[in-house]
This record gives C-alpha cells, structure tokens and sequence, in this order.
C-alpha cells in the first residue's frame, strides 16, 4: 500500500469522522462517491487502481489528502505537544524535505513546523509563504569534499536563501572542521557570510516586507488529480515553471493556502491570481474565485480549470463555466506547433482556442489552454534530494511565453519591480527583488556563480 497509506481501525475511525464533517450526511458522500453506503462506519477508501474511471477519483483522492494531513500532524505536532511540556521554547520541523506528493501537503505541513532546513524547489517558495517570520528556515549547502575550498557553494545557498525568505543557514557538517575538531578554511567562509548575512544589507533584508500583486493558487487536490491522471511531474514542472517565469520578468508573487481561500477568499491586496495546473477546485473555492473576478481581479489560467471538483469528481461547475468556457473532453497534453506563438506547446485541451479570455464583472479572465512545464524544470536527486537538476525551454520559446504573459499581467496593471538588462540591452537572467521598509524599497541582485566540483582524487590543499 505505501508509507502513505494506514488501513489501521485508528485511522479509518478518525477518516471516517473527517468524511461525516466535510460530507455532513452519508447522502452527500454516497452522491459524490457514487456509493451505496448506509452509514459513516462502513465507508472504505480505495486504491487508485481499484477505481472504476477516472473521472471520479473521490474515494482514493479524499483518503490522499486526510493521509497527507495525517502525516503533518504524526510528524510533528502529536510529538510537539509533549516536547513543550519539558521545553516551552521548543520548536520542531525537518531537514531535508521534498517537493509536493503523497506525503507532503504543504499547507498541512506548515501548520506544525516551526523550523526547516530545505533542499531546492517549489518547497523553498511554499515553506516561507506558509510559514510567515514566525518560521526559521534556511537552504542546506555545502555539499562536497572536505579538502575542496568550497567558498562559492557556501556563500551560494546562503545569500540566495536570504533573497528567497530564509532566516537561517545550514551548511553541510563534514566540510566544516576535521576529525579532531580543528576548523577548516569553509568553516571561515561560513562565518564571514553568516556575519555579513547579520548585519547591514543583509540584516535589513531580514526586517523587510516585501509587496506582491500576484498570487498564486496551491491546490494538494490538484496534485493529486494529476497523479492519477496525466502525471505529478506535470504538475510540478509547472510550479516551478511559473515560479522561474515570474523570477525572470522580475515579479513577486505569494502562494495562497487553499483552505484560506476556501474560509476567506482572495485577500484584497492582489490584482492577479494564477491557476497553475489547477484543474481540482472546490465550488468553495470557484466561488471565492468568481468574487475575486467580479470586484476587478483577473484571473489566468493555464489549463483545464477546475475540471474536476475539490475531490477529484468531473464535472461542469456553473461557476467555473462563468469564469472560463466549459470543456467535456479529456485533458490530453500534446505538443502542438503554435506558428502564432514561436514553437511548439503543450496543448491540453484539443478543440478548445488558444489564449481564450473573457470579461466578468469588474474583471476578466484567461486560460491559455497550453502547459507551461517546460519552461523551468527542477528535479531533485542524491541520496534525499540534496541535488537539484535544473533545465529550460529553448530561449526562442521562453521568450514567446515571457512576452505572452507579460503582456496580460500589464493589462491588469501589475508593472515588474524592475528591468535588469546586460551591457547589449538584453534581459539579464538573475535573481532581482525588491523589499520595502516603510516606503523605501531596496534592490537586490544575485548571479548564481559556477559551483566547485571534485574530479577525481584532488590533492588536498596547501
């Protein structure tokens, strides 16, 4: 079954009592599952291949997401409440954390974790959108051999983790001092940038805000819809897609919690929210989307919104279908050449236009029925993750998608923070944000700089 998975009398007991809360009657589930129980207590989940069709994936996705749930709270906080018993002041977490799946709901994550130390990947942006300033979280780095003077690797995380959210630097143990405990010469590297990190430019960093008009919408229902049907890789390359294309065209954005967004909409400050491959949205949701869009907001899609309810059940949803025009065919991503466009896409929905948009109230929306998982994408490796591998689309077809996108979020009166541009006046690809103090806003730049690498047996050094 998995480590994700418990059958347990403990855990079906309490599932079903989450089931009877969300469904409220048997009635209700039974309409949704397509099920003839007679009561809560008989309810049992099932496997992704014992379902029927896909296009009603409600009894194995509802067990996904209480099991993800289950898993943040057994991680950490049933062990948290007895901890502070001995320790008022203590805080638990994890090191070494992976991108979303089976067990990492972000969101029911970050309701326990008070402290994080990171691998690379959407996790980074999820960890300290969710966790606020209350977290301490920080990138690993320092990952080679001992005798390799490492200086780039250990500055690298460090100030890139700073630019990111992070308040707290991890570097890798082993490279730090000798078996004999006598310091090496990374062990000074970390300490001069953990005390430039501390104090100016880096210490008001630390305390500054920082204002974004773009949100972007995380949705665990979405994943897992994708896992069962065109595949979790997708979902995620397009996370991070999405992320690395807003990062390249210099704008902010936050994720926003969905059960948030379920209890309290879309908060007032965001002019824009984007749907990555969010194709599981609940009417809760669709609804507080569709008010977002009548008060003026707009609202970009990339593919097959909300197709499937927020337990995984195909349907026509009367709200998402003011939003955006509706869809009865299969969500089949292809590549398509898009001569208009300058290459070829993924198209998802075939028979269905290509940049579709559509006034509503105050505001509009768009769906640009095409994925965007090319564009950026990230995988983690080594033993748990402590590798990131890193490609992108061909520049020709990033810069159709930059100037695509760009050209909607202008529509709707998101401006960059910045242009960066070489000494040619091209865009610069590097990492550029802005912070704010009061109503002073300050620039930061970052180039990644090349990485050491051992080839064979280095002599160690002099």
């Amino acid at each position: 079954l998995g480590s994700t998975v418990c059958f347990s009398e403990h855990c079906l007991k309490k599932f079903r009592e989450v089931l009877k809360e969300k469904y409220k009657t048997i009635a209700a589930l039974n309409k949704v599952w397509e099920t003839r129980y007679s009561s809560f207590a008989e309810v049992m989940p099932k496997q992704l291949d014992e379902l029927k069709s896909k296009e009603n994936l409600a009894p194995w996705l509802d067990h996904k997401l209480f099991m993800a749930a289950t898993f943040a709270w057994g991680q950490f906080r049933s062990h948290l409440t007895d901890l502070v018993k001995y320790n008022p002041h203590a805080r638990m977490g994890a090191s070494g954390t992976q991108s979303p799946g089976y067990g990492y709901d972000w969101v029911q994550y970050m309701k326990h974790c008070q402290v994080m130390s990171y691998y690379s990947g959407i996790q980074v942006k999820l960890i300290h959108d969710f966790g606020g300033k209350e977290i301490r979280a920080g990138k690993w780095g320092g990952y080679c051999h001992a005798h390799i003077d490492a200086e780039p690797y250990i500055y690298d995380p460090m100030w890139e983790g700073l630019l990111r959210g992070a308040n707290m630097a991890a570097v890798w143990p082993p490279i730090m001092t000798n078996g004999d405990g006598t310091p090496l010469r990374n062990f000074f590297h970390a300490a001069r940038s953990l005390k430039e990190l501390t104090g100016g430019i880096g210490k008001m960093w630390l305390s500054a805000d920082r204002k974004a008009e773009i949100a972007i919408l995380y949705s665990q229902s979405s994943l897992f819809t994708a896992i069962a049907t065109f595949g979790r890789s997708e979902w995620l390359n397009t996370q991070n897609s999405w992320l690395k294309l807003l990062d390249d065209m210099k704008y902010d954005c936050r994720f926003l919690d969905y059960e948030k967004v379920e209890k309290n909409g879309i908060p007032a400050e965001y002019k824009v929210v984007i749907l990555p491959a969010a194709v599981a949205i609940s009417d809760a949701q669709a609804q507080k989307l569709e008010e977002f869009v009548k008060r003026g907001g707009t609202l970009i899609a990339d593919f097959a919104p909300g197709r499937y309810d927020g337990h995984g059940k195909r349907r026509n949803s009367p709200v998402m279908n003011k939003l955006f025009a509706p869809y009865d065919g299969p969500i089949d991503i292809a590549y398509t050449q898009l001569p208009k466009l300058g290459g070829k896409f993924k198209v998802a929905e075939k028979g269905m236009p290509v940049i579709q948009e559509k006034r509503y109230g105050k505001g509009r929306t768009v769906n640009f029925n095409f994925a965007f998982s090319d564009y950026h994408f990230i995988q983690l490796g080594g033993a748990g993750g402590e590798m990131a591998t890193s490609k992108s689309a061909d520049a020709q077809v990033q810069l159709a998608i930059r100037n695509i996108v760009k050209k909607q979020l202008e529509r709707s009166g998101v401006k960059p923070d910045m242009t960066v541009l070489d000494s040619k006046g091209r865009e610069l690809p590097c990492m550029a944000m802005v912070r704010w103090d009061k109503s002073t806003g300050t620039v930061a730049l970052y180039k990644t700089p090349a990485i050491p690498r051992s080839k064979g047996n280095l002599p160690p050094p002099s």
